[in-house]
């Protein structure tokens, strides 16, 4: 073919770019923290609510 462009075009290769780095941050992020400590964050949030958010009892019981 004679049109056919062989490999990526810029904007591929840009897009290509950022999507590597967004991959990396988000990896970064995900390593910051072990499981242990990401659940201990979140009960201290959790813990911090007030209980307008429970789940209501409903029914008998």
């Amino acid at each position: 073919m004679k049109g056919a462009t062989q490999g990526p075009t810029t904007t591929q290769k840009t897009f290509q770019l950022a999507r590597e780095k967004r991959t990396n941050q988000r990896v970064n992020e995900a390593i910051q923290y072990t499981h242990r400590q990401r659940m201990d964050k979140l009960n201290a949030h959790l813990g911090s609510l007030s209980e307008h958010f429970d789940i209501p009892k409903v029914g008998p019981g």
